[in-house]
């Protein structure tokens, strides 16, 4: 069941409610239904485009992110991904952050950056190369509730960075267990970054 969601190819589903009694149940009981969104259980059909903008607020779980390149980057290209967690009344309680640079040299680009996490006033940082990247063909997956935070899927291999090493890690253990909402946000510094 996990690997159908997983794979992507679900693109809807049908929930039924049958009345095997003589009686009308309508008299005795009241059945509603709502469908909401789970980044870490529905896998969607499709990819939502998302740039220098804030998604909607879903459940806590694991927030994907796909890139695909068009052209490589030839000059200096800049991206920031985070994904902010609240709690239930609303309150920022903290946010990851990954950033990339891509620079291009000796035609090749090279991909290095930082990741990250902020508790109020304190962070975690950790200079990063992406050695796996080549192209910026890859999926990134933000599993907030797990020390390999930040997931790359890159060609079929899936290559983990882990955050579990910062001493501050047990207090954004924490702040997850107290969040009810997460939302992602992607910032960049150029204007034409999608012709890339």
């Amino acid at each position: 069941w996990q690997s159908a969601m997983r794979k992507g190819g679900v693109s809807r589903v049908r929930v039924a409610v049958h009345n095997f009694a003589k009686s009308n149940l309508d008299d005795t009981v009241k059945i509603e239904w709502r469908i909401r969104s789970r980044p870490d259980r529905v896998a969607l059909a499709e990819w939502t485009p998302i740039y220098n903008s804030t998604t909607e607020r879903y459940d806590v779980g694991d927030f994907h992110l796909k890139s695909t390149q068009h052209k490589a980057a030839d000059k200096y290209l800049y991206l920031s991904q985070g994904v902010t967690l609240y709690n239930n009344d609303g309150t920022k309680l903290g946010n990851t952050n990954v950033i990339f640079y891509l620079n291009p040299k000796d035609d090749k680009v090279k991909f290095s950056g930082y990741k990250r996490f902020y508790l109020g006033s304190t962070q975690c940082s950790r200079k990063i190369d992406f050695p796996y990247l080549d192209t910026a063909d890859f999926e990134m997956i933000t599993a907030v509730r797990s020390a390999d935070m930040f997931r790359f899927r890159v060609s079929g291999e899936q290559y983990n960075e882990n955050m579990g090493d910062c001493t501050n890690y047990g207090a954004w253990q924490e702040a997850v267990k107290q969040a009810s909402t997460m939302e992602m946000t992607l910032h960049t510094g150029g204007k034409d970054l999608p012709d890339y």
